[in-house]
């Protein structure tokens, strides 16, 4: 989506942002909350110096929040040198721009306005707005697996994924933990020294089984799979991965699986609570873990990644009947 004015003109992704609402987040995040992702790009038609970024969260009418970026600062966040100047034909882009809000007021629109000058010290303004669409999971999910996995990358600002805000902006990593909270015995080196390694993955929730990659090995803790493994196809790097479509519009995708483990094909129907695969460390992965995410379609990279939430585990022994997850935390399901 992008709006031209004048000079300038934003183009921002995803086309549709969805909302997460969350009511209760479980320790240590006890307050209600939602979040939501996009990234957006600064063209220009001449070339411009940024003074300033404003973001602005509504509700209805009411303004909840607002965030101002100096050009000074705006070079800090994104790592560039000031001034930050967008030239014709480069752009700049302004990646995970992230909001956390307390408080369950509907978010209903979300205005990014970027003020800046060209070379004769005329003042320029491009803004763009887009309603936001708090989402409604219907699919009833459990945890994709036994016993107490660390969640290393969860629902909140420090998560790596939501810098992919199509398909990813919700993902969430695991790892399984042995004793004393440990990740790995020894010294790592090896995929058997990690306890997620071979774990059994289980279906999230009922649904079939819609699409599989089943053909690449797994990677040494710390290598990248060769690129003939990748075959220059970005959904390659999720390694061995499949798709479970729970009704029209919810489909789990479990990733970085073990080579050879997943037992079911394609239009195979999985059960709630079903072994279908084993953690392992294909594609893109540093160790062994699990990666799930919930789309709105099967298609990594154009459908669009929603917010999730599971029923039913326990945080420092504390049940939990239904929330999101945030990084770092131990969550073990209810059997």
């Amino acid at each position: 989506m992008s709006h031209n004015q004048g000079v300038m003109w934003l183009e921002v992704s995803p086309a549709q942002i969805f909302v997460g609402r969350y009511e209760a987040l479980p320790y240590p995040n006890l307050t209600p909350a939602q979040e939501f992702v996009f990234e957006a790009a600064i063209l220009a038609a001449v070339p411009v110096t940024i003074t300033s970024v404003l973001f602005q969260v509504y509700s209805g009418s009411q303004l909840l929040s607002e965030r101002r970026r100096s050009g000074r600062s705006l070079a800090r966040m994104i790592g560039e040198e000031s001034p930050v100047r967008v030239l014709p034909g480069e752009g700049l882009a302004l990646r995970r721009c992230y909001f956390l809000e307390p408080g369950l007021e509907k978010l209903t629109q979300v205005f990014i306005t970027v003020t800046a000058q060209t070379a004769d010290g005329a003042e320029h303004q491009a803004s763009w707005g887009a309603s936001l669409m708090t989402y409604e999971q219907e699919v009833d999910l459990r945890l994709p697996f036994q016993g107490a996995w660390w969640t290393i990358m969860g629902n909140d600002w420090t998560d790596l994924h939501k810098g992919e805000p199509i398909s990813q902006p919700f993902a969430l990593d695991f790892v399984r933990l042995g004793p004393e909270n440990g990740t790995f015995r020894d010294s790592g080196t090896a995929l058997e020294d990690h306890y997620s390694f071979g774990q059994p993955v289980l279906a999230p929730a009922d649904g079939e089984v819609v699409i599989l990659t089943a053909d690449m090995p797994d990677n040494a803790p710390g290598e990248l799979p060769r690129p003939r493994d990748l075959r220059d196809d970005p959904r390659r790097s999720f390694g061995n991965a499949l798709f479970i479509a729970h009704n029209d519009t919810e489909f789990s995708f479990l990733a970085h699986l073990q080579a050879g483990s997943i037992n079911l094909p394609t239009g195979a129907r999985a059960m709630r609570g079903q072994a279908i695969a084993r953690c392992g460390n294909s594609g893109l992965s540093p160790g062994p873990h699990l990666h799930y995410h919930l789309q709105n379609g099967p298609n990594l990279y154009v459908d669009q990644g929603v917010p999730v939430q599971f029923s039913q585990f326990r945080v420092t022994g504390d049940l939990i009947e239904r929330s999101a997850i945030p990084t770092r935390m131990i969550v073990t399901p209810v059997e």
